[in-house]
Formats: C-alpha cells, structure tokens, sequence
C-alpha cells in the first residue's frame, strides 16, 4: 500500500475513533441489510411453499405468516401479527398450545404440537405445527420458524379406529359380562342343588318307613350338614351383594379371639373326620384381645378352616395357630393340600377367581369365600397374605390383627352414616363397650 493508502486508512480509523460508535454503526447497517435482504428472499420462499409457515420475534410476538397460513385462515396479515394468529385457535386447544409454544421458546427447543385451527369458512381444522429456532450466522437467537400441515383426515380416520376399538371392546366385555352371569347362575344353581338333593334323598328315605336308630342319626347328621352348606353359600352371596351395596355393617368391641377359633374348629370337626384329616390348634395364651366383630372374625376363621379341609386329600392334616405379633394378634392356617400354582397365587383373593382355577371345578365353591375374609379382615384393619411352595404341596393363610384398642376405631366412628372401607366398598363401624 502506498502512503497515500496508508494515510487514508489511519485518517478513516481516526475518525471513527474521534466519532464514537462510528465504525461500528457502518458495520451494523451493512449486517441490517444483508439481513433484510435475507428475510425478503425468506418472505417470497415462504409464500411459495406448498405448506403453512409462520416467525416469531425475540419478544415471542408472531411477525410474519406465509400466503398459505393466510389464505386458509382468511385474514390479513396485520389481522394475524402478534397474537392475533391466537384468535383462530380452538378454545379447548388454546391452554396447551400455548405452553408448549413458550415452555420451548424459553429453552430454544424445537417442539410439535397439534391443535385445532379455525378456517376462513368457520371450520377448525388439526394443524400439526413444527416449530424451530432460528438463529444468526454469529449464533444470537431470532425467534422461531414453523410450518404447519393440515392433518385433519389422519386425526379423523384415528377417530373412527378409536371409536370401532371402544365400540369392540364394550360389545366383548358385554359377551364376557353375559357369560360370566350365565356361569354364575348356572354355579350357583349347582351349588345350591347339591345338597338339595342330598337332603330330598334322605327325607325320603326318613318317610319311606320305619328306621332303626344308627340310619336315622345317620340321615339327620347329613340333612343338617348339607342344610347348613347351603346356608353358608346363602350368606356368602348376601354378604357379597352387601359389600358391593356398602351395607355390610361390623360391630367391634373388645375380644379374645381363642373362644371362637375355637367354634370355628368344631364346626368343621365333622367334615375333617369324614376324609380322616388330622386337626392341629395352638393358641398362645399371651395373645392379647383384639378390637371386632365376633361374629365376622369367627367367619374369617371358619372359611379358611373349611377351604383348608375341603382342599385336603383324605389322611392329611390342618393346623391353626393364634400366637402374638408385634403389635397384633398372628393367625395362621395351613395345609397339606392340593397348593396353589404359582400364576394363580396373585389372584387367590379375587372374586369368583377360585371358580375359575383350573381344578376347582371337582372342590366346588364360589369363589367368594376369600375375598370375604380379605375384605373382614382389611375391614378389621388387618392384613391377610396367602403363600404356597406350588401345586400339591399345601397353602398357609396368615392374618395379622391390630391389638384391641378402642382409641382405634374413635377417629372412624360415624353412628350416622357409612364409612368407606379400606379397598373400594364402603363399610360401616360400629362400636360397642
């Protein structure tokens, strides 16, 4: 460079340093123009693209929509500058639409989203709407660009799939309701013949003529076991339709729990000699009382004593044991039984799922018995598991009762209404000194 050169470019440097700000005021308007010729070019790109564009500011605040944005929603673009576009959102859309717009502005992140959009005659349309940051050469943020597609038939045809899906699913659950009632009343007629036909038999046989002593006590010991099968299948339907109804009262008081543990061996005494099945009771005698209903914790009992003998081989044995727990009172019933098959164990305590067991058919039942007891005693406040090392090698049912408190059950009293229960029906409490 000469020195007229030289001296030319210091004089420039000069200047801008004797003017502040100078140089770079140069520089900036010669970025703004390259930047405005840059949007120009953006503008007519965008208004010959074959899908729906807009570009926010810095200040979150739309400054630009393409020709197509603005033929289909049918207004102009002053109409749809900063957040006029909104207007045309769907109101049920707006909320979402909007936080994801500004929860990915704030990150500067890229997002997706789908909403309804009103179009130029009245109707709202779904618009996927993908949305980027832009960004200067030198890295400084410039707001946002998108495009949005009209995705309407494919959110329709998802529509109609989902609704042939619901439509499906209801008509098969209303077969599976169907078949399910039509099993159930035909169980439960068979359950209730069973021993109606025993106890025809033997009244006909007690009116046929005169019978010594060994064959009457004979028949009057079995019309009164079955009679008694069929009450206790009564009940458990009853006390089934009370707990769905959340009718089933408790009346708790203060209790020793050997008293009826006891009765409950007696009652099924008779059953467990006829398969030649061995008893066992152990009862810790510092087991402390329990807070319940007599009545509903000897019906605990008697269940799992009745399942117990009912699925034990003949010449096997049965054990109840009452010891204390930390806190609580520790039940236990087990078996030498036919066992529970690991992928049933989850579902013991469901209703009618022992029905369904493949097997259970030949023991006969309900299903209902267990989840009567899990329900009582989850009512008591206590828990009931089930374990069993597989099929043929017995099952044990422990239950575990909170001591007998009467300050436990103040904070639930309710003489004038129902409680809710601790699963999903409803049970009412109520205590007696």
């Amino acid at each position: 460079m000469d020195t007229f050169g030289k001296n030319y470019s210091a004089s420039r440097r000069n200047d801008a340093h004797t003017v502040p700000g100078l140089w770079n005021t140069v520089e900036n308007l010669q970025m703004d123009s390259k930047l405005r010729e840059g949007e120009e070019q953006f503008r007519i790109l965008a208004d010959t693209a074959p899908v729906m564009m807009w570009a926010s500011g810095i200040d979150k605040l739309c400054v630009f929509f393409n020709k197509p944005w603005l033929d289909f929603t049918g207004r102009t673009m002053q109409e749809e500058l900063g957040d006029g576009w909104s207007e045309g959102v769907h109101p049920d859309d707006y909320d979402l639409c909007r936080k994801t717009y500004v929860t990915s502005f704030d990150a500067r992140q890229p997002f997706k989203m789908e909403y309804r959009l009103r179009r130029y005659d009245g109707e709202y349309r779904w618009l996927l709407d993908h949305g980027v940051p832009r960004f200067s050469p030198c890295g400084k943020f410039l707001g946002y660009i998108s495009s949005c597609i009209d995705v309407t038939e494919r959110k329709q045809v998802e529509a109609e799939r989902e609704r042939l899906a619901q439509e499906q699913a209801a008509r098969s659950a209303a077969e599976a309701a169907s078949r399910s009632k039509d099993e159930f009343i035909a169980m439960v007629s068979h359950e209730l013949l069973s021993p109606l036909n025993a106890i025809l038999g033997y009244s006909r046989m007690l009116r046929s003529g005169p019978a010594n002593r060994e064959a009457l006590d004979r028949a009057t010991a079995i019309i009164e076991r079955n009679a008694r099968a069929q009450l206790r299948i009564i009940e458990d339907l009853l006390d089934t339709a009370r707990i769905i109804a959340g009718k089933l009262r408790i009346e708790a008081r203060q209790i020793n729990l050997a008293p009826l543990l006891e009765a409950a061996i007696d009652t099924v005494q008779v059953a467990a000699q006829a398969k030649g099945i061995t008893l066992i009771a152990e009862f810790d005698p510092a087991c402390g009382e329990v807070a319940g209903d007599p009545a509903r914790l000897q019906q605990v009992a008697l269940n799992l004593l009745s399942n117990a003998v009912k699925f034990t081989p003949k010449g096997g044995r049965v054990e109840l044991r009452m010891e204390s727990a930390a806190d609580g009172a520790r039940i236990t019933v087990s078996d030498t039984g036919k066992g529970i098959e690991p992928e049933f164990l989850p579902f013991v305590f469901e209703r009618f799922k022992q029905a369904e067991h493949s097997g259970a058919g030949r023991f006969g039942g309900l299903g209902l018995g267990l989840s009567l007891v899990k329900y009582l005693v989850e009512s008591h406040g206590g828990t009931i598991t089930a374990a069993s090392e597989g099929k043929g090698r017995g099952a044990t049912f422990t239950v575990t009762l909170p001591l007998g408190r009467r300050k436990r059950f103040a904070p639930q009293l309710d003489l004038t209404a129902p409680l809710r229960a601790p699963a999903e029906d409803s049970i009412g409490w109520k205590f007696r000194a």
